[in-house]
């Protein structure tokens, strides 16, 4: 494959001087200085074209009034190639001629500037690799007329070889429709895990264009959640007073971000004190401040995060269904700040609740089961040593029962994949469970 000059005929003298400077840099250009007119030369000239991995359009007052020149670089452009304007000669006021305005708003590279030419030429060069089907697909996401089909092009751009997928999906952010950027910002942060910051400026895109709020705002909040920086979290920040306020507050409440912390604080203790003034009714709580505040490990906030708690575990009274993920999120929330110094409160409670023969005021066996699995749930989610041994050891006085049952699902659930030896035996409707080492899972044996 070579380049292609363009130039108009009484130019031949300047095209030639532009093909020998690229022949001594290695480069191969094609010049159709040897041509006769005719059918051959047409045929020629659009078969040089559609081979060529570049134009080099040599600006000349001949070029620039040259139907032929015109021709060669608006083929070649609407084919993909890469145009390169060469200004040898600039029109002023008085001219009688003018730039074309679609090379005009091209990187030009000035008359002998011979580096900046073999730069750009050897950049087109290394664009040729990409797959047709990726310049079609890049070429599609560019037309606002195929908007129908900017869905399938993303489509080829994320199954691409995942460096070349990339790449171009980091190019695609750069297209000037909003709609694209966010497409390809989503397309990317997938395909790397939420790793490159390249898509952020797409995600908040669909956080600012109102059009695009309703499809996409739910998506780039949790992508930019994910991306975890410092930039995707300050948007996510300037995002709080608007009208998705509770899935943004949600979104930064799971991301553990520094910058997050004086904000969930600040919330929780407004949320706090406006419970308190309620008569100490904590039923509408804000869950959110306290999950992030979990997962800051903000230890200063447990004692206030537990002042939580000890109200739902000592309230069963306002115990609906619906209230287990809320006091989830809180139990969990507070075991994270606390760690191992959460577990005798877990333990405490988790046997006020298993003790059959301390059954409590307006407190439902339902509620009970519930809050059990809540506390057994909270002191496994530590993963330490002393959060293991200690469900090891209220195992041992419930392995006969149900609630040893329990005790056991939950070791397993946590505890099998970190070479923790969970060894018991627990009567169930008659069957024998036994769990095994390691991986392995519960196996029950009829008794």
């Amino acid at each position: 494959m070579a380049v292609f000059i363009s130039y108009a005929r009484e130019d031949i003298k300047v095209a030639s001087e532009v093909a020998t400077k690229l022949r001594e840099e290695c480069i191969v250009p094609w010049i159709d200085d040897y041509i006769l007119g005719g059918d051959e030369w047409k045929n020629v000239i659009d078969q040089e074209l559609k081979n060529c991995y570049a134009v080099v359009v040599i600006v000349t007052k001949n070029s620039m009034k040259s139907h032929y020149v015109t021709y060669e670089w608006s083929f070649a452009s609407a084919m993909g190639k890469r145009i390169i304007p060469m200004i040898y000669q600039e029109p002023d006021a008085n001219s009688d001629w003018k730039i074309h305005p679609k090379l005009s708003d091209r990187n030009f590279v000035n008359k002998r500037d011979w580096k900046k030419l073999c730069k750009a030429v050897r950049k087109a060069e290394k664009e040729i690799s990409i797959p047709v089907e990726i310049s079609d697909a890049l070429n599609t996401l560019k037309s606002i007329r195929l908007n129908d089909s900017w869905h399938d092009a993303i489509f080829v751009l994320e199954n691409a070889p995942k460096a070349m997928a990339v790449e171009q999906l980091a190019k695609a952010i750069q297209i000037e429709i909003p709609e694209v950027k966010v497409l390809a910002a989503l397309a990317l942060s997938k395909l790397t895990n939420f790793k490159d910051v390249k898509a952020i400026p797409g995600l908040k895109v669909a956080l600012d264009v109102p059009e695009l709020r309703k499809n996409y705002h739910s998506d780039a909040l949790k992508a930019l959640a994910s991306i975890n920086t410092d930039e995707a979290i300050e948007i996510l920040l300037g995002k709080f007073r608007s009208e998705h306020e509770e899935e943004v507050l949600e979104a930064l409440s799971e991301t553990g971000h520094p910058l997050t912390l004086e904000f969930f604080r600040d919330k929780f203790d407004k949320s706090l004190q406006d419970a308190k003034d309620r008569d100490n009714n904590m039923l509408h709580i804000d869950t959110h401040s306290i999950q992030g505040l979990g997962n800051l490990k903000d230890k200063m906030y447990s004692d206030k995060i537990f002042e939580v708690l000890k109200y739902f575990f000592d309230n069963p009274y306002h115990f609906v269904p619906e209230m287990k993920q809320i006091i989830e999120k809180i139990s969990l929330a507070y075991a994270k700040t606390e760690g191992d110094d959460s577990i005798d409160k877990f333990l405490e409670y988790f046997r006020e609740f298993a003790d059959p023969n301390k059954p409590a005021k307006n407190r439902s066996t339902n509620y009970d089961e519930t809050a059990q699995e809540l506390c057994l749930e909270a002191i496994a989610s530590i993963q330490s040593d002393e959060s293991y041994k200690s469900l090891q050891k209220l195992h041992e006085e419930h392995h006969h029962t149900m609630v040893g049952y329990k005790i056991e699902k939950t070791l397993n659930k946590y505890y099998k994949n970190n070479n923790h030896c969970v060894s018991t035996k627990t009567a169930r409707h008659g069957k024998n469970c036994a769990t095994m080492n390691g991986m392995n899972i519960v196996t029950c044996s009829t008794v």
